[in-house]
């Protein structure tokens, strides 16, 4: 009882200054940059509905500007009864030519309703991949967070055990003196001394790791730290649990929307064997152009020329090699693979719910089980320390009993990292683990806030 208070006083004795698992998370959601550029790379793919629907008729239109010079030399041969006689004529015009052509699509063997359907099927599997990193990293977060808590727990029972085994050691040398113990007993506590500071120097290397990997997941140097949290939003029961993975688990949901997006791109395909009818107009001006006449001057300059044109479009690819057929073969394979990956995300989802909860529940015993151990475990030392007092044990039967006590201690610390790594995978296979369900202290990110914003959008060019 008295090293579990021990271990609890910092904590008290810092409260205003506590980071707590909630306030890292949120750090973590709000400054992680993987997290930004995954949240940059959906609205990237936001884009490809707008230019999807630039085939929804809507013009295009060009703008063609042209100037410059043509140069015309003429040479003209006379044969006659006098002799031949030669001309030469170099004439030189300025050549402005400007106009526009416009095209509108009517119909493209329904290519462009397919398009829209798979722009928005990727949207929406992109949105649940976004899903997919933020759980990712949230859990990273909460694995960070457990580690640090961890070491730092290993270090403080480590240099507690160096302290008591360093004290002995003193204490054995003064009782050796003064011939009341051997030198055996001396050696065993030096042994044993050498043995905890070895892992406490290794115990406090892992701790400067993690605290490493925790100032790289939220940005901030781990403090003090709020010491085993405890999820408020597990599931009730294992029932509950595989409900919410079915509803929530972006894993799936990313599958079903993926199937959605290679249905279209399989309309899609197909409608590139379909007629494309679409209406053109077209409009040019050109100044001093110079054309041939075929007459007495062979050419004439026209000071200025227009031309219109208009009408309708039709085409139809009757044979492509087979490369139009094959991209409709290729998109239905792709689609079929997609729907057996849909079947297996749901078995692997299911699979890592019923894992994590019976995980879950296992640790939790195992814990109960560690504390009762070490329970036992410091009445079995204090007996065996008065005997060893007496001269009724040995330095050897003290030290074994201390090791076991030590490390029952870490097996409480490990077993309680371990429910907490279980809580958090249990939320990962379910799909909690995000921080809208967690409830964190942010502004939640809504990625529908871009796509809104670029939804037909016609004009503009972005950040």
């Amino acid at each position: 009882m008295a090293a579990a208070i021990a271990l609890a006083a910092p904590v008290a004795a810092h409260a205003q200054d506590v980071q707590t698992l909630t306030d890292m998370l949120a750090r973590a959601y709000e400054t992680n940059p993987a997290l930004g550029a995954a949240r940059a790379g959906l609205r990237a793919t936001d884009e490809t509905l707008p230019q999807a629907q630039a085939n929804l008729f809507r013009p295009s239109i060009t703008l063609n500007a042209q100037e410059g010079r043509t140069t015309i030399k003429q040479d003209e041969r006379d044969s006659a009864a006098l002799g031949t006689t030669q001309s030469k004529v170099k004439t030189t015009t300025l050549d402005r030519k400007y106009g526009y052509t416009l095209s509108l699509p009517l119909f493209r063997g329904g290519q462009t309703v397919a398009q829209i359907d798979e722009a928005e099927s990727a949207i929406a599997a992109g949105q649940a991949s976004l899903v997919s990193t933020e759980i990712t990293i949230l859990s990273e977060t909460v694995t960070a967070y457990a580690n640090v808590v961890y070491y730092r727990m290993l270090t403080e029972l480590d240099a507690q055990s160096v302290s008591d085994y360093r004290t002995r050691v003193d204490r054995t040398r003064e009782e050796l003196e003064a011939q009341r113990r051997t030198v055996s007993d001396l050696a065993l506590f030096r042994s044993s001394l050498a043995s905890s500071q070895n892992s406490l120097a290794t115990a406090q290397g892992e701790q400067r790791a993690a605290e490493s990997t925790f100032l790289a997941l939220t940005g901030e140097t781990p403090r003090t730290l709020e010491r085993w949290p405890s999820f408020s939003n597990l599931p009730a029961s294992l029932d509950d649990a595989l409900a919410q993975s079915k509803a929530a688990s972006p894993t799936i949901l990313a599958a079903q929307h993926t199937i959605d997006e290679y249905e279209a791109a399989v309309r899609a395909s197909e409608g590139v064997l379909f007629p494309q009818v679409s209406l053109f107009q077209s409009f040019s001006r050109q100044h001093d152009n110079s054309r041939y006449t075929g007459g007495s001057i062979p050419y004439d300059e026209i000071d200025r020329e227009d031309t219109w044109s208009f009408g309708v479009t039709l085409s139809m690819p009757l044979y492509a090699g087979g490369a139009n057929h094959s991209a409709v073969r290729e998109s239905k394979q792709t689609l079929s693979k997609a729907r057996l990956s849909l079947t297996n995300a749901q078995l692997t989802v299911e699979n890592n719910v019923r894992s994590a909860w019976e995980r879950l529940t296992a640790l939790r015993q195992a814990l109960g089980f560690a504390r009762d151990n070490v329970s036992a475990l410091d009445d079995a030392f204090e007996a065996v320390d008065f005997q060893y007092r007496r001269g009724d044990a040995t330095g050897r039967n003290l030290i074994d009993v201390i090791d076991e006590r030590d490390t029952a201690r870490a097996s409480v610390v490990s077993a309680q990292r371990a429910v907490l790594l279980a809580e958090s995978s249990l939320l990962v296979a379910t799909g909690q683990l995000t921080a809208a369900t967690l409830d964190l202290p942010v502004e939640i990110y809504d990625p529908n806030v871009h796509l809104r914003e670029v939804d037909g959008k016609l004009f503009g060019l972005g950040d």
